[in-house]
């Protein structure tokens, strides 16, 4: 696994150099007796990237590139969430509009920030857009 420094990275969106989170695999080495002799931990071109500055996210990769000049691929994500709302219609025709939307804010009010890609899982469509990072689509 590659581990680029933190000085290699600019954040695609505002072009911040060195305050990101950046997501790590932890590796042990684990002998016979099941204790770990080593831990450390490893990012690569992959992992998950969020710049400290302006709290864009993308892979480490895209921050790498955008440190060395080049024009990073943008991506447009569509995304679904479960949340409930209590009906008297089997159908939920006597659902209203303000009830929808209270019922979502309740759901994502009620998700730590870790759990919310868990309830939200991977996206079900995406599309590359058009224009390199930093130009209008």
């Amino acid at each position: 696994m590659t581990q680029p420094r933190s000085t290699q990275l600019a954040c695609p969106r505002c072009e911040v150099r060195g305050a990101f989170i950046i997501d790590v695999l932890p590796k042990d080495h684990v002998d016979e007796q099941g204790r770990g002799a080593e831990c450390n931990r490893q990012w690569d071109a992959s992992s998950c990237c969020t710049c400290l500055h302006c709290h864009h996210q993308a892979t480490a990769g895209d921050f790498i590139a955008k440190a060395r000049g080049a024009s990073v691929a943008r991506y447009d994500h569509a995304f679904t969430i479960a949340f409930s709302v209590v009906s008297s219609h089997p159908m939920a025709r006597d659902v209203a509009p303000a009830q929808l939307r209270a019922a979502i804010l309740t759901r994502l009010a009620s998700l730590a920030d870790d759990e919310l890609n868990e309830a939200i899982g991977a996206p079900y469509d995406s599309y590359e857009l058009d224009a390199p990072s930093g130009e209008e689509p």
